[in-house]
C-alpha cells in the first residue's frame, strides 16, 4: 500500500435516476462521513487528468462537506503527505513525465533509492497499490506517446 495513503476511504459519488447514472447540472453539496478519522486533519481529494485535487472540504457535524460540479471518485484521508495538484507519473518532481521518472521507479524497485510519500503516490500509475517495474513500463509507454494517459 502507498505510504501516503495507507489510511484512506475511497468514495465513488454518483447520482442515479431510474437506475441509470446521470450527470449533475449545476453545483451539488457532497457530505462524506469522517468516521473515526481526526476531522482536524481530514482532506478530500479527487483525481482529475493526472492530478489529485484538494476539494477544500470543511468539517461539519461528523462530515467533510464540499461543493462540486461533477461526481467522481473522492479520497478521504487524514494524512497530510498528499500535496495538492501532484502530477501522476512525475516521480522525480520536475514537472515532466518522462524516462527519468521510469528510471527513478526502477531504482526504487531495485532498492537502490527511497521515494518520499508523494513520489510513491504518483509512481503508482497503474493503480495496483504497488510501485514496481510495471509502473516504469507504463511511464515509458507514455513518454513514447504509445498511450495518452494512465
Amino acid at each position: 500500500m502507498l505510504k501516503s495513503l495507507s489510511d484512506f476511504n475511497l468514495y465513488d459519488i454518483s447520482f442515479y435516476k431510474d437506475d441509470e447514472k446521470v450527470t449533475i447540472d449545476g453545483i451539488a453539496t457532497v457530505k462524506i462521513p469522517v468516521g473515526d478519522k481526526d476531522p482536524e486533519k481530514c482532506k478530500v481529494y479527487y483525481y482529475d487528468n493526472g492530478k489529485y485535487v484538494n476539494m477544500n472540504a470543511e468539517y461539519e457535524e461528523g462530515y467533510m462537506v464540499f461543493q462540486t460540479e461533477h461526481f467522481s471518485h473522492y479520497i478521504l484521508t487524514e494524512e497530510t503527505a498528499l500535496e495538492e495538484n501532484v502530477l501522476l507519473g512525475d516521480v522525480n518532481e520536475d514537472g515532466n513525465i518522462d524516462f527519468l521518472d521510469a528510471i527513478k521507479i526502477l531504482r526504487y524497485d531495485g532498492e537502490l533509492v527511497d521515494l518520499n510519500d508523494n513520489q510513491l503516490l504518483v509512481a503508482d500509475v497503474n493503480k495496483d497499490n504497488s510501485v514496481d517495474f510495471l509502473d516504469a513500463i507504463m511511464i515509458l509507454r507514455y513518454d513514447a506517446e504509445l498511450i495518452e494517459n494512465f
